[in-house]
C-alpha cells in the first residue's frame, strides 16, 4: 500500500511542479485576446504593447509626400497573433497588431509608448485610407495590464 501511495504522491508532486514551471507560458499565451474565438464586429479585449507610428495621410497617403499630412497612428502590438474569423466567409486571418481609433493619446497621458495595455472595443477590418493596418479596434476603454 505504501508503495502505491508513494508512486501516486510522486506523480502528483511532478504534475504540480510541471504546472508551476509552465504557468507563466500558459498565462502569456492566454492572452492577447480575452474573448476567443474572435470575429469582426465583435467587442473584444486585446492585450499587448501600445505603439505609435507616423504615417502619411491625405491627400495622397504617401504618393505625394511633399503635400501629404504626417499623422501619428496609435496601435496595439499583440503578444501573440490571434485568429479572426469573418462572420460571412468564415475565413480566418491572423493579426498581430491593430490600429486604435477613437483613442486620444493625450487623454491617456499615464500610458507611455511601449506600455503593456488592455484595449477594449469593437474589432473590424480596415475600410478606408485612414486605416493603416488590416485590423482596427474602435476603442471604448484602455487600461494598463495587471
Amino acid at each position: 500500500m505504501a508503495n502505491r501511495f508513494s508512486i501516486i504522491k510522486n506523480g502528483v508532486v511532478k504534475a504540480i511542479g510541471l504546472a508551476i514551471l509552465f504557468l507563466p507560458w500558459v498565462q502569456a499565451l492566454a492572452f492577447s485576446v480575452e474573448n476567443s474565438p474572435a470575429f469582426w464586429g465583435q467587442e473584444i479585449t486585446l492585450k499587448g504593447y501600445l505603439k505609435s507610428e507616423q504615417k502619411y495621410g491625405p491627400p495622397g497617403y504617401g504618393e505625394t509626400p511633399a503635400v501629404d499630412v504626417l499623422k501619428v497612428v496609435p496601435r496595439i502590438v499583440l503578444f501573440h497573433a490571434i485568429s479572426v474569423a469573418s462572420n460571412t466567409t468564415g475565413i480566418d486571418i491572423h493579426i498581430r497588431q491593430a490600429q486604435l481609433v477613437n483613442f486620444n493619446q493625450s487623454d491617456h497621458a499615464e500610458l507611455n509608448i511601449s506600455t503593456c495595455v488592455k484595449v477594449k472595443g469593437e474589432l473590424f477590418e480596415a475600410q478606408s485610407g485612414h486605416h493603416y493596418y488590416d485590423a482596427v479596434i474602435d476603442v471604448t476603454n484602455v487600461s494598463e495590464c495587471d
